[in-house]
């Protein structure tokens, strides 16, 4: 069963006369994105435990898998006195984080479209955003300003900032974020906290040869 399924994902093919299954060459290319994530893990490790320094809360690394983002490093806040619930390995859909937002935000038209039919808009907390309209809006938002915001959408009592990593070609490959309790956000550390994100999110994407500002 387990080989049936490998076969259909084509990570392995059957010998139509004897029966035996070989690996195919589909697995070169998993593991070259394995290759290409552990990158920019270790790119970005530095920049992520300076922010986490600096704000003094827990930062996140995300790659996108389809309809959804997966944690890949986490730095977790000194002083946090919110454990959040997540884990390097751990999924979440694009739609209710900050995270989701930033690839969300560079879709097109015709991208965004399929999302929105293959993708479960689930609502987590009141303020989880699941209308299509809100949502283009709030992506609107996030194009002009250069980062993402998710209020108390994923998790009550919680506020994420989130920018965009880019490679050397501007495409967006990874996202970064701080999250912090929101009852201890301030307008002023909140602005703090985006210029930190998105300055630690630029000098990743410099290291990964992005040429832009």
């Amino acid at each position: 069963r387990i080989l049936s399924t490998l076969s259909l994902l084509g990570y392995v093919v059957q010998d139509a006369i004897s029966g035996n299954y070989k690996i195919s060459l589909r697995i070169l290319n998993l593991g070259s994105m394995i290759l290409e994530e552990q990158e920019v893990i270790d790119v970005a490790k530095p920049y992520l435990v300076e922010a986490s320094e600096k704000t003094n809360q827990t930062i996140h690394l995300v790659a996108r898998e389809e309809n959804e983002i997966i944690y890949i490093d986490k730095i977790e806040g000194k002083s946090t006195t919110i454990r959040m619930q997540s884990y390097v390995g751990k999924k979440l859909p694009l739609h209710s984080t900050a995270l989701g937002k930033i690839f969300l935000s560079e879709m097109s038209d015709q991208e965004f479209d399929s999302f929105w039919k293959g993708a479960a808009h689930e609502k987590f907390t009141p303020a989880t955003i699941t209308g299509r309209s809100k949502l283009l809006k709030e992506l609107e938002k996030v194009k002009v300003n250069g980062f993402a915001c998710d209020d108390e959408e994923q998790e009550e009592g919680l506020k994420c900032f989130a920018a965009p990593v880019r490679d050397r070609s501007g495409v967006v490959v990874n996202a970064i974020s701080v999250s912090s309790p929101k009852f201890k956000l301030t307008e002023a550390k909140e602005k703090s906290f985006v210029k930190i994100i998105c300055q630690a999110a630029l000098d990743i994407s410099r290291d990964l040869g992005y040429k832009g500002e």
